[in-house]
């Protein structure tokens, strides 16, 4: 044997169900990966989770019959905190987050993640 094994490139997708999130979830469903993936989609609920894993579970087929594995973690609190917390804990190799539209004074999610994530961010565009 070659011991060529890599491990699974780790995917921490951040969604929040927005038009922009899920163009960014149809987008990596349609990449092909040269090695084994595993993704994990968050979702970071301000408050309640409510109907949250029903939608996930919904938005994420795709990339569930694609990925070598998959999961789906929702936490509560402030989506930010939730998602830098999550790329450490995964150990997250590429952090993806879809560019939602700029709001006057607001630095949008995206950029942040981007700012303050200690792994590579890809931000999706807008389509």
């Amino acid at each position: 044997m070659s011991g060529d094994l890599q491990p699974p490139f780790r995917i921490l997708l951040a969604t929040d169900d927005s038009e922009p999130a899920r163009q960014a979830e149809a987008w990596v469903a349609r990449l092909r990966w040269s090695r084994p993936y595993v993704v994990d989609v968050l979702c970071v609920a301000g408050h309640g989770i409510g109907d949250a894993m029903t939608a996930l579970d919904r938005l994420s087929e795709p990339l569930r019959d694609q990925a070598d594995a998959f999961a789906i973690e929702v936490d509560i609190g402030h989506p930010l905190e939730g998602a830098l917390r999550a790329a450490e804990e995964l150990a997250a190799d590429l952090v993806i987050v879809a560019r939602p539209p700029r709001r006057r004074g607001q630095d949008p999610f995206a950029e942040k993640v981007a700012r303050y994530a200690s792994t590579s961010v890809l931000v999706v565009p807008r389509t």
